[in-house]
């Protein structure tokens, strides 16, 4: 996953594999524009930080995106940060074992 996800962002982008307390996870940092940017009042021509999670769902096959992004290059490191955060609080419902219970 890590490979496909480092070709389709390319050179600039930073894909690295994580461990979470939810599992192995790719996380991808790039410069860009969300597609949903305009929506929001974001201007096309001022690419901002995206950083996404991919992760197994245990059991399922499937593979959800956490995504945050912020058009402040200002605000990016620290933003980042608290995203990260959030991405190592995630456990998955039922996961005793990694849930350390």
């Amino acid at each position: 996953m890590a490979e496909a996800i480092a070709a389709r962002h390319g050179a600039p982008a930073e894909v690295t594999t994580v461990t979470l307390p939810s599992g192995e996870a790719v996380r991808c940092r790039r410069r860009g524009v969300p597609e949903d940017a305009p929506e929001w009042g974001q201007p096309p021509e001022r690419p901002g930080t995206i950083v996404d999670f991919t992760l197994p769902v245990p059991g399922s096959g499937g593979w959800p995106v956490l995504t945050f992004s912020t058009p402040i290059p200002e605000l990016a490191d620290p933003l980042t940060e608290m995203f990260d955060a959030i991405a190592r609080s995630l456990r998955w419902s039922g996961d005793k074992e990694r849930a350390g219970v």
